[in-house]
């Protein structure tokens, strides 16, 4: 990775500080960081075709069938801003959100909002208590 996009990288990560989150870097190899907040979802983001990849992962129940998770993720998929939800090869529910390598305060904040939108359907669907661990 370039010094340019290590740059990158740790604005995003003081950008995130600023915003209450604990930022580790997980490999220094790959360049990838934990992201961990008391009030949002916690979630690792990396170097990604070219630009950053925001994830994070949740376990699911073991009693929940495969098309009511398919369903549950596609109602939260109808209402998303910037993430897309699915369900990994794992049974973990996921979720992903791309940005591209570019920093600017403000862009960087709203998408950010999004994301937090995002995390707030989760946390709000009628279905999440039973299906996620």
């Amino acid at each position: 990775m370039s010094e340019t996009e290590t740059d990158f990288m740790q604005q995003l990560g003081a950008h995130l500080e600023f915003l209450g989150y604990d930022i580790t870097q997980r490999d220094s190899t790959t360049v990838s960081y934990s992201a961990k907040h008391a009030k949002y979802w916690n979630f690792v983001f990396a170097n990604k075709v070219g630009g950053v990849l925001f994830q994070f992962f949740i376990g699911t129940e073991d009693g929940a069938g495969q098309e009511t998770l398919l369903e549950y993720v596609n109602d939260l998929n109808r209402d998303a801003v910037v993430s897309r939800f699915f369900i990994d090869k794992d049974n973990d529910f996921a979720g992903e959100a791309w940005w591209p390598p570019i920093y600017d305060k403000a862009k960087f904040g709203a998408f950010i909002d999004a994301w937090h939108h995002d995390g707030s359907l989760v946390a709000r669907h009628d279905k999440s208590r039973e299906l996620l661990a």
